[in-house]
């Protein structure tokens, strides 16, 4: 993705930057801080990136959909925009992971998969 449609989407959704930001930081937190993340956060960071479907956009370094750098996408709290870029309607790519639950969400969601597994 080019500096010019990176401009062009954030100009379209600025909320982006914050999440841009949001990823960045608590990628940084998980490689050198990790005690000061919160568990919940840090166990769907890693449930989005081994066990969807986003495995393909983590091999590629890259959102096949946004062009955000991954996995620190993975990070922020927004769901995977599969379902709102048109291209990846386009490829039949559906939604990944859902928004970063909370910790009783988080636990209830957990629980059940791994029930189901």
């Amino acid at each position: 993705m080019t500096t010019k449609e990176i401009i062009s989407r954030l100009r379209k959704d600025p909320l982006d930057a914050w999440y841009y930001i949001q990823g960045t930081f608590r990628i940084y937190l998980y490689h050198n801080y990790r005690y000061f993340m919160r568990r919940h956060i840090v166990e769907q960071f890693e449930w989005r990136t081994t066990e969807t479907p986003a495995k393909t956009c983590v091999a590629n370094h890259s959102c096949l959909c946004c062009g955000c750098v991954t996995p620190d996408l993975m990070f922020a709290d927004k769901a995977c925009s599969a379902d709102k870029d048109q291209w990846c309607i386009d490829q039949g790519l559906r939604e990944c992971y859902p928004k970063m639950m909370n910790r009783k969400r988080w636990n209830k969601f957990n629980k059940n998969r791994t029930t189901i597994l």
